[in-house]
């Protein structure tokens, strides 16, 4: 419970620091530059900072909009085989597919001489497919 409230806790003071010193900021300079009588600049720099902003947030939302359509619509190849140990072999996801099926009609007609019944010996069922 501590852990949570802690990681709360530092995710509001570390959006919530930078915000206030960033308002102070602005704060103070909107003062100097009301004293110095300059305060329409302020206000076109804000203006023009807030502007530029909103213009390259659409522009990135629109980048990442077209980006996730492009990518929903392709047809990527299934995963092939992969085998863990350092070996370097690949199979095509066709051929994976065609080997699984062996592997399944195999295992209905009296499996593999293993006494397992999986093809491995040692391991039972079929969750590793």
């Amino acid at each position: 419970m501590f852990k949570n409230k802690f990681v709360l806790v530092l995710i509001v003071v570390s959006v919530v620091v930078p915000l206030v010193s960033y308002l102070l900021n602005v704060y103070t300079d909107w003062l100097f530059f009301l004293e110095t009588g300059f305060a329409p600049v302020f206000l076109t720099t804000m203006y023009a900072k807030t502007g530029a902003w909103f213009l390259f947030a659409w522009l990135l939302f629109l980048f990442l909009q077209a980006n996730l359509y492009v990518a929903n619509r392709m047809r990527f190849p299934r995963s092939g085989l992969n085998l863990v140990g350092g070996w370097n072999f690949r199979i095509s996801g066709d051929e994976a597919a065609l080997l699984r099926q062996e592997y399944r009609r195999s295992r209905q007609v009296g499996g593999h001489g293993f006494e397992s019944g999986t093809g491995y010996p040692g391991q039972g069922g079929d969750e590793h497919l």
